[in-house]
């Protein structure tokens, strides 16, 4: 019983020493916990200044969707805007506890080397060398690593799996807390950096005279909404393929690839756009260049001397990624500017690349650190105030480090170029550089100019003049976060304690070598010795790399390429990533750190400072994996979680890793963020208050609705069914909205029930809708010259050549359709206008030449609507006098009308129509233009049929009108233009991929059914227009009018006539809207572009639609107004000039037959089909394009005969 008794207390006493362990509480249980139940008892985040809780900062009750990241606290806020108060040395440990965390007598901390907050000091031990990093990873790759440190003799300490809690893969849906996520209101859209992008403080600047508006203006609140992903986007193509060629859809950009296309920057191919290797200074090929730079001065090295280089304005970093094979490191930077998306281009090849521009702050990187710094033709004017570019780039060069410039003024002898040399020859002189090789290259046709910096301060003291000024003591040359622009230099280091005053170790023995200036430091960023601090990171990070990263938690490295380390240290972790020589890493030193970024560079690596309050300088999708070690606990202190989460999701690629070590109450509320994203849980593993957390970024899938939000819905956001949420969106005019809101939070690219493959709503077209859609929209105004056509060509080439045209227009819309997907024809990218299917097939001169030919159109179009639409109203007038005056017997003369007050009146509604904001989108003008179009269009049928039986019989004659009639040239003039007249009738081409793009498919793909569509709207035309063109001949013979509504061949009855001319006007006034919309938007989106910064251009006026400005006001663009009234302006003053309907229409017909109907889908089809040339069908499609453009020349001279005649009796302006 006894012994019962102390067995009992025995067991007692044993219970309650576990009870109060620290380490064996929480980590025992949680295997029999739920894992929602584990989640749950996780500690509470942090609290904000505020009060409130981190995590659910900015959340559905702020309007904007922002949450604050200022801290109240001056002493706090600081950091977040300069760095001027950072120690390079590394015996601040104000921020260090350098106590033991021990559980039973030995050091069983797991994570001491990746927290800065809690560094180990180990008193009994001699330095590092007696220490020993070991994981202990857990079965069936289930692994994390925990970096163990072994007590005094040297054993490990080893930590038992079954103490540990892990977590494989993602919670059950019902257990994801879902957010209502907003999308990104901005104009960037898709390609949105917020700090880059944005346009309120970008209004405010007084000035841009130094690129102020390519700088950062981060907003006040961090944004907490969604970048959505670009229409049509892919998995981003490996490397080293992905060097040469990237997806277009992933960077849809085409204006650098037109404006530096033929310097082999980019060319579009297909579904990709291309990288032939070539650049503005190297056209025949980086790899020539760089060799040829090397073989100028061969103390460079590539890649043994020469490893971390700056390139300045480097374009899409050609230069950059072929320095890759020479062992070369290259940081890329260039502004977001004109030359669209040059960054997005580089890091979606796979180049590390940021977008920075040279303005007035420091670039954020410390100084002394650039082996190298490159400019070719990089558009920075070194030698303008004083030098200070060039001065920023002393800062930067390490002493002893190389200039190279490749620019005009190196080779070029203009007066402006030899000007700029001899400036910049003067401010290097000045500044002590020495310029040892300057070299031109015969292949390229550049030069070269290498310039050496000084490797001590010889130079700068026997200066005679110190212009540039040396910088005041106070001025500290590594401060760069936010730090003005200096135009001074800095002396160089003398002291060994200082970086900058020995070249680094030659590479690769530079990565693994503690700098020589640490040891000069006394302690390190852990607490230990800095060189054995240094040490000991690398050795960790490369137990922790081999065993847990690369072979522990499942990560697909084959799909890693571009890398982050959110709080690098000593670069450790990159440095552990270099035997996989496939990846890159950007190491991010925090500003409020101690800063160790020199160590980074002085190792061969790169990174930059950073305060990750504010968003980073890179475009969204741009990197594969992102590490955080200890950020978020740390960072959270300053700003909340939530918009950091939301800034990783920006930047991290579909389908991209994020690593988070941290506490665990910071793991669990990111790993809640994470699941709200839709994110996939790979791992969590924690062991006490470490954990780690593995998280897969994912596309979203709705499959049963569509989350939809706009500002003028009654609630934001609201969540409707797929079948009436695009109908809602209508009633709002925000036409295909839900498709939009779907992209922005990130919809799957598969189909689902609401969506196609391409993110867009379903399309619900059939062959019969198609067909609809064309009949349409090609019998219009054009049906009214058909009956003078047929009868200048007569009974038998009339019909024949509307029967031609038929089947040329038949055949080129087949050959098109199969141009509306790229690549695959069931599965391949969509191009959803003409201009896109040219753009995916052919180069970059064909597609300008596609863009003039389309604007010419629509200017040809405007003129023929606004004479078509006079005549009517003319013919309107004229009827009713007739009507009135049919007992006089010169009612011909007294009912003669002027047409320019109607072109007039015509013009002014152009312009007022012109000013409504979508107005080419109100769902009911389509079914207007259609109801209008066939109803004239039947009024002459009928009238023309009516005729012939008045007449008894059909007039005319086999050949048309005679030559005894009109002259032998003008019978032929008036042949050809008749082909003209014919060919306009017909055409449809341009909006033939939009009309397709609105056919569902499967089961028959989208070409199969528009072939089927374009066969029966094409025999309902031809129908239709043979009894029409054919009925009118025959009513009327070689008399036909060119007009057959206006020319009067009908006088009664005069109220069907007027009807029927209504019409027209109708039809006509919105057709010209529609017409001219993409002209417009050219137009005004070039503008935008070319003056960013012009108020007159960019900025909207609020302006009330009644006295009193309350209610409904209306936005007025002042560019907007003053363009689109000049366009209609001058499209009425060349209506009254040359009024000649029956001309210009065969002019148009014309111009648009052959170019747009034609050759464009014959050449997209050779590409898409890759017929081979010479071969029957090329040859075959070669001579019908050949023959059409023969057509096209004799009708354009025909109606130019046409118009050239009317010339000669006509008097402009007299109606």
């Amino acid at each position: 019983m006894k012994a019962a008794v102390v067995v009992f207390v025995g067991l007692c006493l044993v219970g309650i020493w576990m009870l109060t362990s620290s380490n064996i509480g929480p980590e025992d249980l949680s295997y029999i916990i739920p894992r929602s139940e584990v989640k749950d008892k996780a500690s509470t985040p942090s609290l904000d200044r505020s009060g409130t809780d981190d995590v659910r900062s900015g959340d559905t009750g702020d309007p904007e969707n922002t949450v604050e990241q200022k801290s109240d606290s001056k002493e706090e806020d600081e950091p977040s805007k300069r760095n001027g108060d950072r120690k390079v040395a590394f015996d601040d440990t104000s921020e260090t506890d350098t106590s033991t965390v021990e559980n039973s007598g030995e050091i069983v901390e797991d994570m001491v080397l990746e927290n800065e907050d809690r560094p180990q000091k180990d008193e009994k031990s001699d330095g590092v060398g007696s220490q020993e990093t070991v994981e202990k990873f857990p079965p069936e790759n289930q692994s994390e690593s925990l970096n163990e440190i072994s007590s005094q003799n040297g054993s490990p300490h080893v930590v038992e799996w079954k103490d540990e809690e892990v977590v494989e893969a993602s919670s059950p849906e019902d257990q994801i807390t879902d957010r209502n996520w907003k999308l990104c209101s901005v104009t960037a859209r898709a390609d949105y950096i917020p700090c880059l992008d944005n346009e309120a403080a970008l209004k405010k600047l007084r000035s841009t005279k130094h690129y102020e508006h390519r700088e950062r203006h981060c907003p006040e609140q961090a944004p907490t909404c969604l970048v959505p992903l670009p229409e049509g986007y892919k998995q981003s193509i490996k490397w080293p393929e992905s060097r040469d060629k990237i997806w277009y859809n992933n960077v849809p950009h085409t204006k650098l690839v037109a404006y530096k296309g033929h310097q082999n920057w980019a060319n579009i191919s297909g579904q990709h756009i291309s990288f032939p290797g070539g650049g503005t200074q190297f056209k025949r090929g980086a790899f020539h260049y760089i060799d040829f730079i090397q073989e100028s001065w061969p103390d460079l090295a590539w890649g043994r001397k020469s490893r971390v280089i700056l390139d300045v304005g480097c374009g899409v970093a050609s230069f950059g990624g072929y320095l890759f094979e020479r062992g070369v490191l290259t940081m890329s930077c260039a502004p977001k500017d004109e030359h669209e998306a040059q960054v997005q281009f580089a890091l979606e090849r796979g180049i590390p690349a940021i977008s920075a521009v040279m303005g007035t702050k420091r670039l954020p990187f410390p100084s002394k650190v650039f082996d190298v710094i490159h400019c070719a033709r990089c558009r920075v004017p070194w030698h303008i105030e004083g030098g200070v570019l060039l001065l920023e780039l002393n800062r930067l060069l390490r002493p002893g480090g190389f200039f190279v410039w490749s620019a005009t003024p190196v080779y070029q002898k203009s007066p402006e170029d030899m000007g700029i040399w001899q400036a910049m020859s003067a401010l290097t002189k000045s500044m002590c550089w020495k310029m040892v090789a300057k070299r031109k290259d015969k292949v390229n046709n550049i030069g070269v100019a290498i310039y050496r910096k000084p490797s001590d301060n010889s130079c700068y003291d026997k200066r005679a003049e110190q212009n540039p000024p040396i910088c005041q003591k106070s001025d500290d040359p590594d401060v760069a976060w936010y730090a003005p622009l200096q135009a001074c230099m800095h002396r160089l280091p003398v002291d060994s304690s200082n970086h900058g005053v020995v070249w680094p170790y030659d590479w690769p023995a530079r990565l693994e070598k503690a700098p020589y200036w640490m040891n000069t430091s006394p302690i390190g960023v852990y607490g230990r010795p800095a060189p054995q601090d240094f040490t000991a990171d690398y050795e960790h990070w490369k137990h922790v790399v081999s065993n847990s990263y690369v072979n522990g938690i499942g990560i697909d490295w084959s799909s890693v390429r571009n890398v982050m380390d959110m709080r690098s240290v000593y670069g450790g972790f990159a440095a552990a990533l270099q035997e996989m020589k496939k990846v890159w890493v950007m190491n991010i030193v925090l500003i409020d750190s101690p800063d160790t970024l020199p160590i980074i560079y002085d190792r061969g690596l790169f990174g930059l400072y950073h305060d990750w309050c504010e968003s980073f300088s890179t475009y969204p999708r741009t990197y594969d994996l992102l590490h955080a070690d200890h950020l978020f606990s740390k960072l959270k202190k300053r700003c909340p979680i939530l918009p950091v989460i939301v800034e990783v999701d920006r930047m991290l690629r579909p389908g991209g890793n994020l690593i988070v070590r941290d506490h665990v109450d910071t793991i669990s509320s990111i790993e809640n963020l994470a699941k709200s994203l839709h994110w996939k849980i790979r791992m969590t593993f924690s062991k006490g208050k470490e954990g780690l957390l593995y998280a897969q970024k994912s596309i979203w899938k709705l499959p049963s609705s569509c989350h939809c939000s706009h500002p003028d819905l009654p609630t934001n956001p609201v969540q409707l069914k797929c079948n009436t949420c695009s109908s809602k969106m209508d009633e709002i005019g925000a036409a295909n909205y839900c498709h939009q809101a779907a992209l922005e939070v990130g919809l799957s690219q598969g189909a689902s029930e609401c969506f196609d493959d391409d993110g867009r709503p379903k399309r619900t077209g059939t062959v019969w809708t198609a067909s609809a859609h064309i009949v349409t929209a090609v019998i219009g105004s054009g049906v009214l010259s058909l009956a003078w056509a047929v009868g200048q060509l007569g009974w038998v080439i009339g019909p024949a050549a509307m029967l031609l045209f038929s089947f040329v227009t038949y055949y080129t819309s087949a050959l098109l359709s199969d141009c509306y997907r790229s690549g695959d024809p069931a599965a391949g990218k969509r191009n959803y206008t003409y201009m896109d299917a040219v753009r995916a097939n052919l180069d970059g001169f064909q597609v300008k030449l596609c863009g003039c030919l389309q604007y010419l159109n629509i200017v040809g179009v405007a003129i023929g609507y606004t004479i078509a639409a006079s005549i009517s109203m003319v013919a309107v007038k004229r009827s009713n006098c007739f009507h009135k005056n049919a007992d006089d017997d010169d009612d011909d003369a007294s009912c003669d009308v002027n047409s320019n007050p109607y072109m007039i009146m015509f013009g002014v509604v152009q312009i007022i129509f012109s000013q409504i904001r979508d107005f080419d989108q109100v769902w009911w003008l389509s079914f207007v233009a259609a109801v209008m179009s066939f109803t004239y269009s039947c009024i002459g049928l009928g009238l023309g049929i009516v005729q012939v039986i008045k007449n008894g019989g059909f007039k005319g004659s086999l050949t048309g009108i005679s030559i005894a009639a009109v002259g032998q040239m003008d019978k032929i003039w008036r042949s050809f233009q008749a082909f003209g007249d014919i060919a306009f009738a017909y055409s449809y081409s341009i909006i033939l991929i939009e009309i397709q793009d609105t056919i569902k498919a499967p089961p028959l793909s989208e070409a199969k059914v528009m072939k089927r569509a374009t066969v029966i709207s094409v025999a309902v035309t031809t129908v239709f227009y043979m009894l029409c063109g054919c009925m009118g001949y025959a009513a009327f013979g070689d008399l036909a009018p060119g007009n057959l509504l206006t020319g009067f061949g009908f006088y009664n009855p005069f109220w069907l006539l007027d009807i029927a001319n209504v019409a027209i006007v109708v039809h006509l006034v919105g057709a010209y809207q529609v017409y001219c919309q993409p002209l417009f938007a050219f137009v005004e989106k070039l503008a935008t572009t070319t003056w960013p910064d012009s108020r007159f251009v960019c900025n909207e006026i609020e302006v009330p639609l009644w006295p009193g400005g309350k209610g409904y006001k209306y936005k007025i663009n002042l560019f907007r107004v003053a363009w689109r009234t000049g366009f209609a302006a001058a499209t009425t003053v060349v209506s009254m000039l040359l009024p000649f309907f029956n001309d210009v229409v065969g002019l148009l017909g014309a111009l648009g037959f052959w170019p747009l109907t034609v050759y464009f889908p014959v050449e997209m089809y050779i590409v898409q089909r890759k017929v081979e040339r010479w071969s029957t069908r090329w040859v075959c499609l070669q001579i019908l394009s050949l023959a059409c453009l023969v057509i096209t020349v004799a009708s354009a001279a025909g109606s130019i005969a046409g118009v050239v005649s009317d010339i000669k009796v006509y008097r402009p302006f007299q109606g």
